[in-house]
C-alpha cells in the first residue's frame, strides 16, 4: 500500500508493506535532499538513506553507515559505526522530517507513532534482556532470537572474538520462561512479523537434550496461547551447533528434537584442513563433521554449513581451499540446506579504502574458487550457496 502527500513544499510518499513503513521524501531524480526513512511495525527507526549514504539501526541501539569503497575500478561496501553524537544528529533530522509531515492525513492514519522511541531508548531496553546478539546466519536475520544459553561452551577458537568476555551458562527453565515474557513485551507488534525462532548464543544446541526438549515444549505452549508466537513458531526453531562436542548423540536423539520443533542447525565447519583446524584451535575432524551431518540429515534437520574464505597466508599455507571443497562435496546436502561462505575479517584496521578494497577483492577471488569446486546441483535441486557477510551484521 502506498500514499502520496505534498506538504510544506516537499513531496512525501509512504509505502506500507510486510510490517514496514517507508517514507520517501523528495524526488530522487530532481532533489539533492532526497531521503528515505524505514520504520518497523512498532514505528522504530531501522534504516534510512540520506546524503548519498545508507544507514541501518539495530535493536541494540547501534547504527552503521554503509558507503561504497572504491579502488582501481573495484568497489565494496564498507560500514562504519556511528558515534552516539552522530546517531543523535541523524535522529534529530528524522524527527524534523516527521514534524513537517505530521499534520498530513497519511500520518494521522498510521497505526503506530513513527519514532515514538529513539534508537537509544529501544537499545537500552534490548540490552537489559539480551545484552547483545553477536551474529546470526543470514536466513535467520528476521527471526525472533530467544536466549537459551549465554556465550560459547568452547570459546577458544583463535579466529573468533564474539564471546571472549561472555561466561558460558545455560538458562534454567524458569529463567527461559521469564526471558520469553520479556522478549514478547519488547517486540510488541514486531513479534508476529518475525520469521522463526533462533536459540542464542553461539552453540545453544549443544545444551543437554532434556534442556532443549523443555525449551521447545515451552515455545510450543506459547504458540498455542499467543497468536504472535504461533505465527513466529510456525517454522520451528533453529540454532548454531559446534561440530565436535555432540557426536555421541544418536540419530534418534536428533529425531526427537526435530519432532519437538528443532528444524534447522547451523554448523561452524570453517575448514576441511586438519592443520588449519589445529592452527585455529578448532577441535574435531572432517570425519566428525561428516558423521554429524549424516546423523542430522537422517533425523530430518536441515543444515546451514558455514566455511571461511580469506586472503590471510594461513589459508593458502594449510591447503584450506582443496580440503574444504573436498569436505563440502562429501556432505549429504540437498535443496533444504545452505552453504555459507564467510569471508574472514582480520582484527587489524585497514589504513585506507584502497587497502580495504584490495583485501576484500582477494577474499572474493578465493570465495569464487571455493564455489567453483563444489559439485552439487544448482538450487533448487541442490543447496543454496551464498556469501555470509559478517562485516555489516546488525540485528534489526
Amino acid at each position: 500500500m502506498s500514499t502520496d502527500t505534498n506538504f510544506a513544499g516537499n513531496h512525501y510518499r509512504l509505502l506500507r508493506d510486510l510490517g514496514r513503513f517507508r517514507l520517501i521524501v523528495g524526488n530522487p531524480r530532481a532533489s539533492a535532499d532526497f531521503a528515505v526513512y524505514t520504520f518497523n511495525a512498532n514505528g522504530w527507526l531501522v534504516g534510512w538513506y540520506r546524503g548519498g549514504t545508507a544507514y541501518r539501526c539495530g535493536l541494540d541501539g547501534r547504527a552503521l553507515a554503509v558507503r561504497c569503497a572504491e579502488a582501481q575500478g573495484r568497489r565494496f561496501q564498507r560500514s562504519y559505526e556511528l558515534s552516539g553524537t552522530e546517531l543523535e544528529t541523524e535522529c534529530c533530522e528524522a524527527k524534523r522530517v516527521l514534524d513537517n509531515w505530521r499534520h498530513s492525513e497519511d500520518y494521522r492514519e498510521l497505526p503506530v507513532r513513527l519514532l515514538g522511541k529513539t534508537p537509544q531508548q529501544v537499545g537500552g531496553h534490548f540490552k537489559r534482556i539480551w545484552q547483545r546478539v553477536a551474529i546470526l546466519p543470514p536466513d535467520q536475520y528476521a527471526a525472533a532470537v530467544v536466549r537459551l544459553t549465554q556465550g560459547c561452551a568452547y570459546n577458544r577458537c583463535r579466529f573468533c572474538s564474539f564471546y571472549k568476555d561472555v561466561p558460558y551458562r545455560v538458562l534454567s527453565r524458569d529463567e527461559f520462561a521469564v526471558h520469553l515474557d520479556e522478549a514478547e513485551s519488547f517486540f510488541e507488534n514486531e513479534l508476529e512479523e518475525r520469521r522463526g525462532v533462533f536459540f542464542a548464543d553461539a552453540n545453544a544446541a549443544n545444551a543437554d537434550v532434556d534442556i532443549l526438549l523443555s525449551a521447545l515444549a515451552i515455545l510450543a505452549q506459547r504458540a498455542e496461547a499467543v497468536p504472535a508466537w504461533r505465527k513466529c513458531w510456525s517454522g520451528g526453531a533453529a540454532s548454531f551447533l559446534d561440530t565436535f562436542s555432540k557426536n555421541e548423540r544418536s540419530a534418534e536423539h536428533w529425531r526427537n528434537l526435530c519432532a519437538a520443533g528443532l528444524k534447522s542447525l547451523y554448523l561452524g565447519v570453517e575448514t576441511g584442513s586438519e592443520s588449519l583446524r589445529r592452527y585455529w584451535k578448532k577441535p574435531g575432524s572432517a570425519g566428525d563433521i561428516i558423521a554429524l551431518a549424516d546423523n542430522l540429515k537422517s533425523a530430518g534437520i536441515s543444515l546451514g554449513v558455514i566455511v571461511l574464505s580469506g586472503a590471510e597466508p594461513e589459508f593458502v599455507a594449510n591447503g584450506h581451499r582443496e580440503a574444504t571443497v573436498q569436505l563440502l562435496n562429501s556432505l549429504p546436502l540437498d535443496s533444504r540446506d545452505r552453504i555459507y561462505i564467510s569471508e574472514y575479517q582480520p582484527i587489524r584496521e585497514f589504513s585506507s579504502d584502497a587497502a580495504y578494497v584490495e583485501y576484500r577483492s582477494a577474499c572474493r577471488v578465493y570465495t569464487d574458487e571455493l564455489k567453483a569446486g563444489l559439485r552439487f546441483a544448482a538450487y533448487p535441486q541442490g543447496p543454496v550457496v551464498s556469501l555470509y557477510d559478517v562485516w555489516q551484521f546488525l540485528y534489526i
